[in-house]
């Protein structure tokens, strides 16, 4: 399987992982947590959604799936052949030790305040508020890659959930975020 879509996917979601670990504005809508989550470390997030789900949102068949850890942030990536045989990836990551955030609106002026993920260079992400999940949530993304991610702060943890479009992470973010709950 080429490996640009993978590449891509998995830097862009530790890049946004990473950034929950520290580096956030204080603001009167965002609390830095006292301590480390350790229970972010000890989740699997491949246990997060099954290849079903992700093949119903998708449209394509999960091939592979590959858990990956860098120190307190895991992931987890689902690979596939999208229609002409393209590569698709829909990656779960989980971070520990995201700020507390009063709302989506505070969370995505957190998420804005980060500027460019660590790795990413000098693109900018696009931010966007969720809501209805019932937990600060955003939708970003990267500009110039086809990778969107919707990430929602919940237990003290970041939860991503990166595919190649908006609409499969939408749909696949409620499903993560019932098991992780």
């Amino acid at each position: 399987m080429p490996s640009t879509s993978r590449r891509i996917t998995t830097l862009v979601s530790l890049a946004l992982g990473a950034q929950a670990c520290g580096g956030a504005e204080e603001s009167k809508d965002v609390v830095l947590p006292q301590k480390e989550s350790a229970q972010a470390v000890a989740i699997d997030p491949c246990t997060l959604l099954t290849n079903e789900e992700i093949e119903a949102a998708a449209g394509w068949k999960v091939v592979k799936t590959e858990p990956s850890q860098y120190g307190d942030t895991r992931v987890c990536n689902a690979y596939g052949y999208g229609p002409g045989g393209v590569p698709q990836t829909v990656a779960v990551t989980i971070a520990a030790r995201m700020p507390a955030v009063a709302s989506s609106a505070a969370m995505a002026e957190w998420r804005s305040a980060q500027g460019s993920p660590v790795g990413v260079g000098d693109m900018k992400i696009t931010v966007t508020p969720v809501e209805g999940l019932g937990v600060p949530a955003i939708q970003s993304q990267v500009e110039g890659t086809p990778i969107v991610g919707v990430e929602a702060a919940a237990k003290g943890m970041l939860l991503i959930v990166s595919s190649m479009n908006s609409e499969t992470s939408r749909q696949l973010m409620p499903k993560a975020l019932a098991r992780l709950q």
